[in-house]
């Protein structure tokens, strides 16, 4: 039997880091290559990494880590072949084939990377150069590209009573329900997408990072990280923790030498409820939560 039998949810939250680049473009307008962004209700413009750009990198991790993933199938709509069974990434992150009447709900629900800090207008110029064969009288064309520097915030949400459970009754075991979330939180650990990598390499390895396992399916501590002055503030991280107690039955957060999360550190750690530990031990003791969720035993959790 499960040690957690009312968990259901597992929400992840982390901050992440771009120093100079542009992982997630837009449309070009002229010959300026733009960033995703948004319009805060503040009146300020914030950068974003989509939940697409993120996934796809998770997918390419789970494929380099020796998980099969399903293959893309060309049609009108181009979909997968729809077997959440045999595949991972048809399990995690959902499909829909209208033709055939075929859909899934993610039990994997992503977050845009969202900036804390507004986006200031700043460019990267480079010159595009002409082909050999052209007159080079005039040079090459000047080309820019928006860029920014940023804490990143983001979040997942994973449906843990979904995950391995499909539309006819049956299910995977608990031990397989078990190593595809672990396989997923060790892409949060490790993670690689965006663009531009050639030109700006980029670490978004989590800075800092929260667990928490809970029997509702909300992401309550979504909107709850704030920077301001160069830290991020304690308070409305407590403040909704404290609102949603009831619901939550672990927390596990992960900390490193990120200097805007020093007092937001100290303050989680005064927290009687919650486990504050170096980045590596955080996850390790998120996976092994996982394998209580699902009723896996250590033994069977050391093996795989």
């Amino acid at each position: 039997m499960s040690e957690y039998p009312t968990t259901n949810t597992l929400c992840y939250y982390h901050l992440s880091v771009v120093n100079v680049g542009s992982p997630n473009s837009s449309f070009t307008e002229g010959n300026v290559q733009t960033i995703k962004k948004i319009l805060g209700y503040d009146g300020n413009w914030y950068t974003y990494i989509s939940s697409q750009c993120q996934n796809r990198g998770r997918r390419e991790i789970l494929a380099s880590k020796g998980w099969k993933l399903s293959e893309i199938v060309a049609g009108k709509v181009e979909t997968t072949l729809c077997n959440p069974r045999e595949y991972i990434d048809d399990d995690l992150f959902g499909f829909l084939n209208a033709t055939n009447n075929l859909k899934r709900v993610a039990p994997v629900r992503t977050s845009p990377m969202v900036s804390l800090n507004p986006y200031k207008g700043d460019r990267d110029l480079l010159t595009k150069e002409y082909r050999a064969s052209e007159s080079n009288s005039l040079g090459g064309s000047l080309v820019e590209t928006e860029i920014y520097s940023a804490i990143m915030k983001g979040g997942v949400l994973v449906e843990l009573d979904r995950v391995g459970t499909f539309e006819d009754g049956t299910s995977l075991t608990g031990k397989e329900k078990a190593e595809r979330v672990k396989a997923l939180i060790d892409t949060f650990y490790t993670p690689w997408f965006g663009g531009k990598m050639t030109r700006f390499l980029q670490d978004f390895s989590p800075k800092f990072a929260m667990f928490v396992f809970q029997n509702v399916k909300l992401p309550f501590l979504l909107n709850s990280f704030i920077y301001k002055k160069g830290a991020i503030l304690p308070e409305p991280i407590l403040e909704a923790m404290n609102n949603y107690l009831h619901y939550t039955h672990t927390i596990v957060v992960g900390k490193t030498s990120f200097s805007p999360c020093e007092e937001l550190v100290k303050a989680l750690e005064n927290q009687n409820n919650i486990l504050v530990l170096p980045m590596k031990d955080a996850f390790d003791i998120a996976k092994v939560l996982v394998d209580k969720v699902y009723g896996v035993s250590e033994d069977e959790g050391a093996q795989s």
